[in-house]
């Protein structure tokens, strides 16, 4: 639970990339750390092809609705999400640990997972550091390889196949 920690100011802010084989358990074992989180959205990307499909996407996950709208309006739906009065954030504002900033979940599927989408994602959820800690949920182990260019903004969590004790523990 406390990789997945990425609370984040406007410097020094991180996004969090969970990577493993195909069928390990990494969006079951996202899905149980956030199951009681209540600032969060889901986000699947399976097609996508420019950051505004992501961005509608991230849209219609946050609001419902689909359509463009600007970036303070996705900020202000943000907020609701996580259950905070509608006021705009600046990246300047003060993060304290009595406010838990939004959480933003890409997990991006297996068909999807190309240079251009894996960019497009990483890119969008760069942009929303300072507004929203992002996590990004690789369904392929090598779409790892197209992250790594911004150490001082990423971190990374492999979900391993289990040991043979841990397996054992699992059926007991």
């Amino acid at each position: 639970e406390t990789a997945i920690d990425t609370r984040s100011s406007r410097f020094g802010a991180t996004y969090t990339i969970v990577y493993g084989t195909e069928g390990v358990g990494k969006t079951t074992a996202m899905g149980y750390l956030l199951k009681n989180r209540k600032a969060s959205v889901w986000v699947r990307i399976d097609e996508c092809s420019s950051i505004e499909q992501v961005l509608a996407n991230l849209i219609k996950a946050v609001t419902g609705r689909e359509g463009k709208i600007s970036m303070n309006e996705l900020l202000i739906a943000l907020r609701k999400v996580q259950k905070e009065p509608s006021k705009e954030i600046t990246p300047d504002q003060e993060i304290n640990s009595k406010i838990t900033m939004p959480l933003i979940v890409f997990e991006i599927g297996t068909d999807s997972v190309q240079s251009d989408v894996v960019q497009c994602v990483r890119s969008v959820a760069k942009d929303l550091l300072s507004y929203a800690e992002c996590i990004i949920i690789l369904s392929e182990i090598n779409a790892a390889l197209y992250f790594g260019k911004d150490g001082a903004r990423e971190r990374f969590i492999l979900i391993d196949e289990p040991t043979k004790e841990e397996a054992r523990k699992m059926f007991e």
